[in-house]
């Protein structure tokens, strides 16, 4: 087996849930890795690919013969503030700051607005930099999940957003494992989580690639 360490990078879709469905630990994608591979996971909910990149420096002493990367979706959904404007926001008082809240989440103002937590450049800049970052060993990033229709409905335009952000990772990522074949049968009813049948999909497309994938 050439890949023996394998360090794994996520946001909250390499996590176990409760909500709104469950997917209990052990059926989560990472932790089924660990049948095959020594596997050190560091997956952090809310995460952006920027969250993701100042977390390498703590981990390079796990010395991974490879790196597996899942994030994005939470750079390029459509939001209603800024991450700044929400840390002001929840420095108010509770109740004024759920009203404020309720006021500005709403699609009209994501639609003006058209606010991203991260640019389609510093999304860019921050993969290259991690891509980049453990000295030679190689990094694969696992494309953002395909939103659904009904996602889109509740969400305009997270469908367009997905695409740009994930043409980025087609083009600059030298090993990409692609998720175009998902749907609402891998997620979960909040249209953003893998469930059971997502994450075992997720593991048995990352369990190929290692076992298939060549020198970069």
């Amino acid at each position: 087996m050439r890949f023996k360490r394998v360090l794994i990078l996520t946001d909250s879709l390499g996590l176990p849930r409760d909500f709104p469905q469950i997917c209990e630990y052990e059926e989560t994608w990472c932790v089924k890795l660990k049948e095959d591979f020594i596997v050190h996971q560091v997956s952090i909910g809310g995460a952006t690919s920027g969250d993701i990149l100042r977390q390498c420096p703590y981990h390079l002493q796990f010395r991974p013969d490879i790196v597996i990367v899942q994030v994005g979706i939470v750079d390029c959904a459509p939001r209603f503030v800024t991450k700044f404007e929400l840390d002001l926001i929840k420095k108010l008082p509770t109740k004024l700051s759920k009203a404020v809240l309720k006021v500005l989440n709403k699609k009209s103002v994501r639609s003006i607005r058209k606010i991203t937590y991260t640019k389609r450049v510093a999304f860019l800049n921050n993969i290259l930099k991690i891509q980049n970052y453990f000295n030679g060993v190689p990094v694969a990033f696992i494309a953002i999940l395909p939103p659904s229709s009904d996602y889109e409905t509740i969400l305009p335009g997270i469908k367009n957003r997905v695409k740009q952000f994930n043409q980025i990772l087609k083009e600059e990522i030298n090993l990409l494992i692609e998720t175009d074949d998902f749907d609402d049968m891998d997620v979960m009813t909040d249209h953003i989580h893998l469930n059971v049948i997502g994450h075992n999909k997720i593991y048995v497309k990352v369990n190929k690639f290692l076992a298939t994938c060549k020198d970069v």
